[in-house]
């Protein structure tokens, strides 16, 4: 009387006790025959027989893992080539930069920060990039101004205020986010007087 019973889920409702939620009858074979007909077409679209087509979704992902490290890899290289382009600024004989990168994840700008501070021990650096159009920031401390006071953690605070956003880190490497992303150059820009005022 049941007929065809498929389960659709099952899980834990208490201690000793799970349930399962399962669709019989003309429901189930409604279900059976859309998975055979969105078995069919995915199987016209990547043109291959059903009983391949596992083997071809597999390598299409792996294929896109493959490029989506690819692009990785070439913004890492752009963005460096563009630091490489960029000469610091300088308050009161601190060598300070500050730059946007587009479409560099958080870890390219890491490896730029970690340059900044190989090039400059007595440098402070605040890099930012942008995801779904929200900011990302990362500011950096020189080793030598860390034993002056100075904190990448109190830095991105206070820059990223001005994005709406919030974060903190360690003395040397620290990161925020923000909600406006109109406001970035304008925190960028205060990085100066934040420098200064810690000169004081």
């Amino acid at each position: 009387m049941i007929g065809t019973f498929i389960i659709l889920s099952e899980g834990s409702v208490a201690a000793g006790v799970r349930r399962i939620e399962a669709i019989t009858g003309r429901e189930a074979q409604w279900v059976v025959e859309k998975n055979r007909a969105l078995v069919a077409r995915l199987s016209r679209e990547l043109e291959v027989g059903a009983d391949k087509l596992e083997t071809r979704v597999h390598a299409l992902i792996e294929e896109r893992d493959q490029l989506a490290k690819q692009v990785t890899s070439m913004r890492s290289l752009t963005a460096m080539s563009a630091y490489r382009a960029l000469q610091p600024s300088t308050v009161r004989g601190i060598p300070y930069l500050t730059a946007h990168f587009e479409d560099a994840d958080p870890e390219t700008l890491r490896i730029l920060t970690d340059q900044f501070r190989e090039d400059h021990p007595k440098g402070v650096a605040v890099f930012s990039t942008s995801s779904e159009d929200k900011p990302l920031i990362i500011a950096a401390i020189g080793e030598d101004l860390i034993g002056r006071g100075f904190h990448a953690g109190d830095l991105v605070k206070e820059v990223a205020k001005f994005v709406g956003g919030g974060g903190g880190g360690k003395p040397h490497l620290a990161q925020a986010g923000g909600k406006d992303l109109s406001r970035l150059e304008e925190a960028l820009d205060s990085v100066s007087d934040w420098i200064e005022k810690h000169l004081e």
